[in-house]
């Protein structure tokens, strides 16, 4: 992969290129993300600091997300000087920082499971639920409770 080794030229293009983007940003969904920021930006993707990432919108998908942080990802992976990798890298921890919802590896993430608590809870005395929380009227009271009671 090639960059563009003159900075004044790289750091011009990145700017007009992403100015004229920003507002189609809006639009974008995770092919033209990837598309922009894995190919065509490639020869100035040096040049990127976390100044340039605010263009894009806050309420992307998680697939935009990535395609994006693949871009920097496969940049940081270059030799690069240590100006343009440090750069890149706070590039990086910017956009994870910015989309923290897309951060979370899925695995950490929960599901949602429908579970029938009448099927679940037919054999548990109401009432004694019901005396407890009377009793008390807290969350720990109701962690507390077993449905052995």
């Amino acid at each position: 992969i090639t960059f563009i080794t003159n900075a004044a030229v790289r750091e011009t293009i990145l700017n007009i290129s992403l100015t004229a983007l920003a507002p189609a940003f809006e639009l974008f969904g995770a092919q033209e993300f990837q598309l922009w920021f894995q190919v065509y930006l490639v020869p100035v993707m040096p040049s990127l600091r976390p100044a340039y990432l605010r263009v894009i919108p806050k309420d992307i998908s998680c697939a935009s997300y990535m395609a994006i942080l693949t871009g920097l990802q496969k940049t940081s992976k270059f030799p690069l000087p240590p100006e343009l990798s440090m750069g890149i890298n706070s590039s990086i921890e910017f956009l994870k920082e910015t989309f923290p919802r897309c951060s979370t590896p899925e695995s950490f993430t929960c599901k949602e499971t429908v579970v029938d608590e009448n099927l679940i809870c037919a054999q548990v005395n109401r009432s004694l639920v019901q005396q407890t929380l009377a009793a008390d009227n807290s969350s720990a009271a109701l962690c507390s409770f077993t449905i052995t009671e």
